[in-house]
């Protein structure tokens, strides 16, 4: 096993994105991540409501953990090429070629357990896919933006499958809102995310598939692939509130 590591940009563009998902994690440094032996980046949030796995283009032969993923990039940001050498609880950050740069950082690392980390993919059974465009999704985080709606929804009505952007706990506003159809769906449900959580995934062209709890049509999540296939992300729904008030609101949608 060796103490020195390269990363290549491609491994540094993965932990970039990932970045403000580890930011929402728990733990005595949270917003960190671990690293394990392999080519596989994980990464979750709290409470693993957001979930995320990459494919990285190198293969690491031994494991770390560090804090504040934003402070490690930066530690390695002035560096071309950066190099770690791990040391005992820290890592000394160099450029691989030493005529680049005399500069030096040291970064600690930490006991994986320190932060909130998974090492397995979510269970997960999908009961129908579509194509989300990197317009389409811009189009609604954008418009929930602009109008202060905390909720992106999936939601299948009338044969429709649409994207849409509304706030669940608010259902006194039913009337404000966006939809988009965007395919088909020959069932008819509605799964609310919070738009913090879309936004923290990397703007890109996704393979989408949902999948729901047993006899709900309203609480599941959704698996996204990015068609590269290399980075996968799990979103679990916000469960929506009951109450007639709720329920008036859902008929506002199908209007």
């Amino acid at each position: 096993m060796t103490d020195e590591l390269n990363l290549e940009p491609g491994t540094i563009e993965i932990i970039r994105h990932f970045e403000p998902i580890a930011a929402d994690g728990t733990g005595c440094y949270a917003g960190g991540l671990v690293i394990t032996s392999g080519n596989v980046i994980r990464v979750s949030n709290k409470l693993g409501r957001l979930v995320a796995r990459a494919t990285v283009p190198q293969t690491f032969e031994r494991g770390w953990a560090f804090y504040n993923v934003g402070r490690f990039l930066g530690a390695i940001g002035p560096f071309k090429n950066p190099k770690l050498t791990f040391r005992d609880g820290y890592m000394l950050v160099t450029d691989t070629d030493p005529t680049e740069t005399g500069l030096s950082v040291r970064y600690p690392i930490c006991r994986p357990d320190m932060i909130t980390s998974v090492d397995a993919d979510p269970e997960f059974e999908p009961e129908l896919a579509f194509a989300l465009s990197k317009d389409n999704l811009k189009t609604i985080l954008d418009i929930a933006t602009n109008l202060g709606l905390p909720n992106i929804v999936i939601a299948g009505q009338a044969g429709k499958l649409q994207l849409g952007a509304l706030d669940v706990l608010k259902p006194q506003d039913g009337k404000m809102g966006a939809k988009l159809t965007i395919g088909k769906s020959e069932r008819n449900f509605t799964l609310a995310f919070l738009a913090t959580d879309f936004r923290k995934i990397k703007p890109d062209d996704y393979k989408v598939a949902v999948g729901f709890r047993p006899d709900s049509n309203r609480e599941g999540g959704i698996r996204t692939v990015s068609t590269d296939e290399r980075r996968h992300y799990w979103i679990l729904s916000q469960t929506a509130p009951g109450g007639p008030a709720a329920q008036k609101a859902r008929n506002n949608e199908e209007d």
